[in-house]
C-alpha cells in the first residue's frame, strides 16, 4: 500500500468514457491499495480490485454515509454544501439504517416491474438524445440541460413523482 499522489480521483481525464483513465488501469495492476491527495488536499484511499473493493464494502469501519465528517471531498469545498437535513439516498446510509431502507424499495426491482416501466425509460432516454442532437454540447452543458439527466427523470418517474429541477416542480420533460 503506497501513494499515488499525482491521481486525481475527480479529474484525470479518459480517452474514452466507458474505460476508466490509464491512470487508474495503472495503479489497479500496480498498487490496487493507493493513497491519493484530494483536491481540497485532504488524503484518501482508492481501491481498485474488484475483491478489494468488495471487502471494503462489507467492512463497517468503513462509512457510505456523506454526512460523515470524514467522508472524502472529491470537489474542492463540498463539505460547506453538505447540509444535516438533505434528504438521504439509499447509496449514501450505512448499517443498521440502510436494511430497512433497502427492503422498502426492493419490491419496486423486480423484473416484472422494470419491464413495465421500460417503454417510459426508452420515451425519456430518447427524448434527451434528441435534445443533444439539436444543440451543441457547450449550448447544452451551459444552459444547465446537465443537470436534468435521463438517470433522474428516470428516478422520479419510478417513484411516481414529477420532475424537480433546479428547485421547481414541473412536469417530466
Amino acid at each position: 500500500m503506497t501513494s499515488a499522489p499525482g491521481l486525481s480521483p475527480s479529474r484525470t481525464p479518459s480517452a474514452c468514457s466507458s474505460r476508466p483513465p490509464p491512470a487508474y488501469e495503472e495503479i489497479r495492476e500496480e498498487e490496487p491499495v493507493s493513497r491519493v491527495r484530494l483536491p481540497d488536499g485532504g488524503r484518501a484511499w482508492v481501491v481498485s480490485r474488484h475483491e478489494d473493493v468488495r471487502i471494503v464494502l462489507n467492512d463497517r469501519r468503513f462509512s457510505a454515509d456523506r454526512q460523515h465528517p470524514d467522508f472524502p471531498q472529491l470537489v474542492r469545498g463540498e463539505a460547506a454544501s453538505r447540509r444535516p437535513d438533505e434528504e438521504r439516498i439509499l447509496i449514501a446510509m450505512d448499517a443498521p439504517e440502510h436494511g430497512p431502507a433497502r427492503k422498502a424499495v426492493l419490491g419496486e426491482f423486480t423484473v416484472r416491474r422494470l419491464e413495465a416501466l421500460r417503454p417510459r425509460i426508452q420515451e425519456i432516454v430518447d427524448g434527451q438524445v434528441d435534445a443533444l442532437l439539436r444543440v451543441s454540447v457547450r449550448d447544452h452543458v451551459s444552459s444547465g440541460r446537465t443537470r436534468r439527466t435521463a438517470g433522474r427523470r428516470v428516478e422520479r418517474r419510478w417513484a411516481g413523482e414529477p420532475g424537480y429541477y433546479h428547485g421547481r416542480r414541473g412536469r417530466d420533460r
